[in-house]
């Protein structure tokens, strides 16, 4: 297997728009509070997937944020039994940390009225039990300021990026995908640009400094920046915002499968070398 990798998985419940909501939050303080990506665990439906997907991540993670949300009721008993998906997700990641003995921060939360029964108990250690999402999120928060990992073989520079909620109704969501560059290193770095590929029509203004008029293409726009007269010297430990793109889903736009199922790339190069690339799909990055 690969090194350990920059990563925090996150096992939560993907059943409700509620749950759904929380794994989307859970992302973003990620993000905010730790100089780590994160991975959103989703249910795979192959073999392949299994191996590739969760077993890999789970293996190279460095942190691991667990939710276990209430499903069936347990027979003689006013309790709810958690996720099966996600408790083996514990199961495995449990054995990796323990048996492999790889080191793995852990933040485990149980929904209030699951009921942990045989050797759940035991590798589900000291959960924080929660009643909302804020709840949760508010734990989460405190627990991830706290935690001193530092990122594995980390490149001088990373990507970091937030979506941000600006007016949300039931018939448009408008949003703000806001990109920064943050320094790793223990020198100044002034050498650095990212290419952008966004999905066009969603995008709430039409003309761009930044754009590159032969990369573009029918559905992507695409953005590089900063441009030259922009640049400036990242210092170590800072971030430096690169760009921020207003886009909007509604009613037309979220049953348009072609850019429900389009890709946000961002690929971040320094002195002509590629150093990390992200790829997103549009359809994790809205709540409509």
């Amino acid at each position: 297997m690969n090194e350990q990798s920059n990563k925090i998985f996150i096992s939560c419940g993907q059943q409700t728009d509620e749950e759904k909501e929380l794994g989307k939050e859970i992302q973003n303080l990620v993000r905010e509070l730790t100089p780590f990506d994160p991975y959103f665990a989703e249910f795979q439906n192959s073999l392949e997937g299994l191996t590739k997907n969760i077993f890999s991540e789970l293996y190279n993670c460095k942190g691991f944020i667990t939710v276990l949300h209430r499903r069936g009721k347990v027979a003689s008993d006013v309790r709810s039994r958690a996720s099966v998906w996600v408790e083996q997700e514990i199961a495995i990641a449990a054995f990796i940390n323990q048996v492999l003995e790889k080191d793995i921060k852990v933040v485990p939360l149980i929904q209030s009225g699951i009921k942990l029964e045989g050797v759940r108990k035991q590798l589900i250690f000291n959960p924080r039990e929660f009643t909302s999402n804020s709840d949760a999120l508010e734990f989460i928060r405190k627990k991830l300021s706290e935690w001193e990992v530092e990122p594995t073989n980390a490149e001088p520079l990373t990507l970091v990026y937030r979506i941000k909620d600006k007016h949300i109704t039931h018939e448009r969501h408008d949003y703000d995908f806001v990109l920064k560059v943050e320094n790793n290193s223990e020198k100044n770095i002034s050498d650095y640009h990212v290419d952008i590929e966004f999905p066009r029509k969603v995008l709430v203004d039409k003309k761009f400094k930044h754009e590159i008029q032969g990369r573009k293409t029918d559905a992507h726009i695409f953005l590089r920046a900063p441009a030259k007269d922009e640049k400036k010297t990242i210092y170590p430990g800072d971030r430096e915002p690169l760009l921020r793109l207003a886009f909007y889903v509604d009613s037309e736009i979220f049953h348009d499968k072609l850019i429900m199922g389009s890709q946000v790339t961002a690929t971040l190069y320094s002195e002509d070398k590629l150093l990390s690339k992200i790829d997103i799909p549009f359809n994790k990055i809205n709540k409509f």
